[in-house]
């Protein structure tokens, strides 16, 4: 009986979280022509009205998401730029429907799974779990809450052996919250470094690991029982029909210079004012009180298979970027090596586009770590919504290029 009344339990609230869900019935991914300078800066600079899923590059074609109460207005202003396009998507409620599900949640055994994508409450239990069962490895911190109270949970990794002057590597994932093949790698990466330390004692060895696996858990836990596509923190600036911040454009480093918007309903909004948001404030002040121990700082986004590094605010290359150029390539080839998957890899202006105030700029300037790296992951379905079964073959091969980042740091700490 117990049995049967949780089960009607799940049932419940599986129902209760799918009527809250929001519908994309007529919303459409236009795909345009291959973009040339002049109409790929004009329609940049649109970018404060537009969703882009894949934003304007010379050469390529931007990827625009748009509601159907858009489409009029965006489809006039394609054609005053005399911009071509096609429809990728007609309707991304039909695809969404059509997917490939996320399967139902373990109802035993461990807290996580690489065959499905987890909640903020799965992936919280599951650096609880690591902890109670390996204490010499594991510990859980926090970096604050999330103005709706969660724990910016994350988790250090070190053998506690004495060591002293041990470099170490900062990881978060899920700063946009649609981004759900993000957190998978962090996870991943933790997985491999507390369950499968054996393989990985090199690294954990020699250095400390830090891993916050979510760093907007409002807007990611959003994703799961309103809005999928949500891509924002979850703060009311003034008009609630228009909440959230782009927490990547918050941050102190050339806030609001470039690549980010003043306006409430854009999806770059950059807050208020600089680092407004507590989930900016906690990151901050977490890689503030560790940062001179800190030699890299990795950040998981997607899509679209870039290694990048600062800046993004400008194109004048920081004074180091050869050399953060160098182990970006050297990681970017032995991804490659596992399964063909190519990166682009560089500066973040030079070969994707502006941004300011984000966490990466912000890591080196602010934090003063040397080797900060936004990497965007793979595509998958129309772009956000990769099936669960494409996680593990993502998450095994950016652990490839994990590891050559963290052996860069591992063997220069031996010298």
């Amino acid at each position: 009986m117990r049995v049967a009344a949780a089960a009607l339990a799940l049932l419940a609230l599986l129902a209760a979280a799918h009527a809250n869900q929001k519908t994309y019935a007529g919303y459409r991914l236009l795909q345009t022509q291959p973009l040339d300078d002049e109409r790929g800066f004009a329609l940049a600079a649109l970018s404060d009205q537009l969703d882009f899923w894949s934003p304007p590059r010379r050469g390529e074609g931007a990827t625009i998401f748009v509601s159907p109460q858009e489409l009029p207005s965006v489809e006039a202003m394609l054609k005053r730029l005399d911009i071509g396009y096609e429809v990728a998507v007609a309707d991304m409620q039909r695809v969404l429907a059509a997917s490939e599900p996320n399967p139902a949640p373990r109802t035993g055994g461990r807290a996580i799974s690489f065959t499905r994508y987890n909640n903020i409450t799965e992936i919280h239990a599951y650096l609880d779990d690591l902890a109670a069962q390996y204490p010499n490895l594991v510990t859980v911190l926090s970096a604050g809450k999330s103005l709706e109270g969660r724990d910016l949970k994350l988790i250090k990794i070190s053998n506690s052996d004495g060591r002293t002057k041990k470099g170490a590597i900062f990881i978060d994932a899920a700063i946009h919250a649609r981004e759900w093949i993000a957190p998978p790698v962090a996870l991943y990466t933790i997985s491999q470094l507390v369950e499968n330390y054996e393989a990985n004692k090199d690294l954990v060895d020699a250095l400390d690991w830090y891993v916050l696996p979510v760093i907007n858990p409002d807007g990611y836990e959003y994703t799961f029982t309103n809005e999928r596509f949500w891509r924002k923190t979850r703060s009311n600036n003034g008009n609630p029909a228009c909440l959230g911040v782009d927490a990547n454009r918050n941050f102190e480093d050339n806030w609001l210079v470039i690549g980010s918007s003043t306006n409430l309903c854009s999806e770059t909004y950059a807050g208020p004012s600089a680092a407004s948001e507590p989930e900016t404030q906690g990151l901050e002040a977490f890689l503030k009180s560790i940062g001179s121990d800190v030699d890299l700082y990795l950040t998981f986004h997607s899509y679209g298979q870039y290694i990048l590094h600062p800046w993004g605010y400008t194109l004048t290359p920081a004074d180091d970027a050869e050399q953060l150029t160098s182990l970006g390539l050297a990681a970017a080839k032995a991804i490659e090596a596992v399964r063909g998957t190519k990166y682009t890899v560089g500066g973040s202006a030079d070969v994707l586009y502006y941004t300011s105030g984000s966490s990466q700029d912000w890591a080196k300037s602010g934090a003063g770590i040397k080797y900060s790296y936004t990497v965007e992951l793979p595509r998958g379905g129309t772009g956000f919504d990769p099936p669960a079964s494409a996680i593990l073959p993502v998450v095994t091969e950016t652990f490839e290029g994990v590891r050559v980042f963290a052996r860069f740091f591992a063997q220069r700490s031996q010298h």
